[in-house]
């Protein structure tokens, strides 16, 4: 199991192709600080963190709370963020999170959020058959065409959206009603204004979302009218085939003998390896059109290596734009699966962020997947990759 440690400000440090314009759009709510770090980590707690990411929550829940309940353990903050944010939030879970925040005169770090969801319908999805296939555009990213009022609007299929997200450009053409006013981080670790809205149904070839909350921000500098999240995503068993240009989608059924590679719950980690044999957990961004970059941690495990650098540009959500020089890694070997990959340079990311209490060890985005198909299976921890 990856290192394991006290939750901390998360920022989503995204790889740039240099020489190229790297636009990585993927975004995330912000963590707060931790404000007592230790490198106590207890046992019970590094269980209720394995719990979390196999998707045992009955089980973690109940862990997380006997933690909390004891105002001496080194862990007690953290597992009071990891309920509320994780197990609840990130799970649709506002009514639970509400509670237990008036019960313990507690502010949860997105209650504002949590008590305005707590009072909306619930997000339904309704897929007629088993499977279907839709075509999609692959350029920079994978766009697929998404209907709203009957009419077509492009989505960018981006597995590191922890929410589906229309640009304000969209907001204004569908009159959308704004519930509440919010920020998320964008990829250069800026806070971006936001507004909490909702969209009565959405159209994806035969699958219909109803009742959705959606974020709506400013998407200057992007092809695409949204992004279509995990909240979205995790529904199914879904595959995108870059060289195919087709997105399936697939009723998930429970595989008790499937690979369990795939780790989290509202952002995810591909369990991958280095050649010298080390785990390496690396974060899925399907909104970022780069390849794989590794955290100083990350590149901590795969043994010997020579650095370089280049020289790149970066836009982020927000119309943000950033240009600076990053330290690479190179001639770096990761195993994904049964693949062997050659990065000729891996870019560095600047700090280390923790997923669902996870160190992560890098960032894996489309670029890296461009030359077959990727599947994953939410419900079974389960990834698979096919060139």
């Amino acid at each position: 199991m990856a290192t394991v440690g006290l939750l901390q400000k998360a920022f989503m440090n995204k790889p740039l192709i240099w020489l190229l314009l790297s636009l990585s759009i993927t975004y995330t709510i912000a963590a707060p600080k931790s404000t007592s770090p230790t490198d106590t980590i207890a046992p019970d707690y590094v269980k209720a963190v394995d719990l979390c990411l196999f998707h045992q929550f009955t089980d973690a829940e109940k862990l997380l709370k006997q933690i909390i309940q004891n105002e001496e353990h080194p862990n007690r903050e953290a597992a009071r963020y990891l309920l509320l944010e994780d197990v609840y939030f990130r799970r649709n879970q506002y009514q639970a999170y509400v509670r237990f925040c008036d019960s313990t005169a507690y502010r949860g770090y997105n209650l504002s959020e949590a008590r305005l969801l707590a009072s909306q319908p619930l997000p339904s999805f309704s897929l007629p058959a088993d499977s279907i296939q839709l075509p999609i555009r692959v350029r920079k990213w994978p766009i697929v065409t998404v209907l709203i009022h009957g009419k077509p609007y492009r989505f960018i299929i981006d597995t590191g959206a922890e929410r589906t997200t229309i640009s304000k450009h969209l907001a204004a053409r569908l009159q959308a009603k704004s519930l509440l006013n919010t920020s998320v981080n964008n990829s250069l670790h800026q806070a971006v204004s936001s507004v909490f809205t909702r969209i009565d149904s959405l159209q994806i070839g035969e699958l219909i979302v109803r009742d959705l909350p959606v974020w709506q921000t400013s998407m200057t500098g992007f092809p695409a009218d949204g992004l279509l999240g995990w909240d979205v995503l995790q529904q199914f068993r879904f595959t995108i085939d870059y060289k195919a240009q087709q997105l399936s989608f697939r009723k998930p059924i429970f595989l008790p003998t499937a690979t369990r590679n795939l780790l989290g719950i509202g952002r995810l980690l591909l369990l991958s390896q280095s050649d010298i044999g080390n785990q390496l957990d690396l974060f899925l961004d399907t909104g970022s059109n780069a390849g794989i970059s590794l955290t100083p941690v990350g590149i901590s495990k795969i043994g010997p290596y020579q650095k370089g650098s280049r020289l790149g540009a970066q836009l982020g959500l927000g119309g943000r734009f950033k240009i600076r020089k990053e330290q690479t890694v190179k001639q770096t070997i990761i195993h994904m699966g049964p693949h062997v990959l050659n990065l000729r340079k891996a870019p560095i990311e600047r700090s280390n962020e923790l997923i669902c209490s996870v160190l992560k060890d890098g960032t894996v985005g489309s670029g890296q997947f461009r030359k077959g198909r990727l599947t994953i299976d939410y419900l079974n921890n389960h990834f698979d990759y096919d060139e």
